[in-house]
C-alpha cells in the first residue's frame, strides 16, 4: 500500500531523500536533548569522519554528515584517551560512557514538512578505553 501524500525530501530541500547523521557523547556538563537518553541524560555533540566502504563521506556546509538508506556506514573513535574524561566524576570513574548516533529524516504529508528521528546508543566501558591498543 501506497500514500501518494508521503513524500520523502531532504535537509536541503532536495528530493534526495537523505539522512542527516549526528553523534553524541553522553557527558556532565553537556545539555539535554530531547529524545536522547534518560531524563537526566545530557550530551555532547561530536564529529567523527564517516565511513562507506572505506570512502570518507563529505562533511556539509553546516557540519553535518548525509547518509543514505541502505548502505552501511562506519566511524571510529580515535585517540581515545581524549574520551577518558567523560567517564570522570567528582566521585570517581563511572563503569561506562554512553555513544548516540541520531538519524533524522525529514518528509512531507499532506503538504506539511515533518521530520522523523531514530536513536541508536552504544555503551563504551571503561575497560575498552584502556584495554585497546
Amino acid at each position: 500500500m501506497t500514500d501518494s501524500n508521503l513524500v520523502g525530501t531532504s535537509f536541503a530541500g532536495t528530493n534526495t531523500k537523505d539522512l542527516k547523521l549526528q553523534l553524541y557523547i553522553e557527558s556532565d556538563d553537556g545539555t539535554k536533548i530531547e529524545g536522547i537518553g534518560g531524563e537526566n541524560t545530557k550530551v555532547k555533540e561530536i564529529h567523527l569522519p564517516v565511513y562507506k566502504a572505506s570512502e570518507k563521506q563529505a562533511e556539509y556546509e553546516d557540519g553535518y554528515v548525509y547518509v543514505n538508506s541502505g548502505n552501511v556506514y562506519d566511524f571510529t573513535l580515535n585517540e581515545l584517551q581524549n574520551y577518558e574524561s567523560y567517564l570522570k566524576t567528582s566521585a570517581g570513574y563511572k563503569g561506562k560512557v554512553t555513544l548516540y548516533a541520531k538519524i533524522s529524516c525529514k518528509y512531507i504529508y499532506y503538504c506539511t514538512e515533518k521530520e522523523a528521528q531514530s536513536i541508536a546508543q552504544i555503551n563504551i566501558c571503561q575497560r575498552q578505553l584502556f584495554d585497546l591498543d
